[in-house]
């Protein structure tokens, strides 16, 4: 399991303010620093953890346990933001 670094983190930025739609949803999330990267990190536990033992839990609801209560399209578009960085890791970007 990876740890998010500060470099991931701006990575994981870097990619939601090139999409539009997203940048704007999680503008009005609110959501500190701190919290966003409690959040790709509880994440990115589960989705590791995912491929050793099948997860009691949903993916949104590894997200909503630091977060709070937040919709779909949110957690989708925070699913897709640590797929994206996901991949750059996997391919020698970070």
């Amino acid at each position: 399991m990876a740890t998010l670094t500060n470099n991931s983190f701006r990575y994981i930025q870097a990619w939601v303010n090139s999409q539009p739609a997203i940048k704007a949803d999680f503008k009005t999330w609110s959501l500190s620093r701190p919290t966003l990267q409690a959040a790709f990190q509880a994440l990115e536990d589960y989705m590791v953890g995912g491929f050793s033992v099948r997860p009691a839990t949903s993916i949104r609801a590894a997200i909503e346990a630091v977060t709070g209560a937040t919709t779909a399209a949110r957690a989708q578009s925070f699913f897709a933001a640590w797929v994206a960085w996901k991949l750059n890791n996997y391919l020698g970007g970070g």
